[in-house]
C-alpha cells in the first residue's frame, strides 16, 4: 500500500482488496471497466511442485473468475505472467515471444 500513497487521491484510481476468485466482484468492476488486467500470480515453480494449492486457487481459477466477467462484459483482457513461463533459459539468453 505504501507503493500506492502517491496516486491514492486520483479520481481515476480506487483499490479494492478481496479475493481474486470472487466473480461477483469481479462482475461489478467488469461493468465499469474499459480493460481488465490480470497481474496476480503465485510464482516459483519449485513452491507449485510441493504444495500446488495456492497456484491452482490463484492462477487457474482466479484467472478463469476474472474471464468469465470479461466475456459476459465483452471486455479487453490483458494477462501479465512471469518469465517462469518459458522454463530455465539455455545459456542464460533472454526469452522473446517466439
Amino acid at each position: 500500500m505504501q507503493n500506492l500513497k502517491e496516486i491514492e487521491n486520483n479520481p481515476n484510481y480506487s483499490f479494492i482488496k478481496d479475493d481474486i476468485r470472487n466473480q461477483e466482484t469481479i462482475s461489478n468492476l467488469a461493468k465499469e471497466s474499459d480493460v481488465l488486467v490480470n497481474f496476480a500470480a503465485e510464482t516459483h515453480v519449485d513452491r507449485s511442485i510441493s504444495n500446488p494449492k495456492p497456484f491452482i486457487e490463484t492462477n487457474v481459477l482466479g484467472t478463469y473468475s476474472i474471464l468469465k466477467p470479461q466475456e459476459r462484459h465483452d471486455k479487453l483482457f490483458i494477462h501479465v505472467s512471469t518469465d517462469e513461463i518459458y522454463g530455465d533459459a539455455e545459456n542464460k539468453e533472454s526469452f522473446t515471444e517466439t
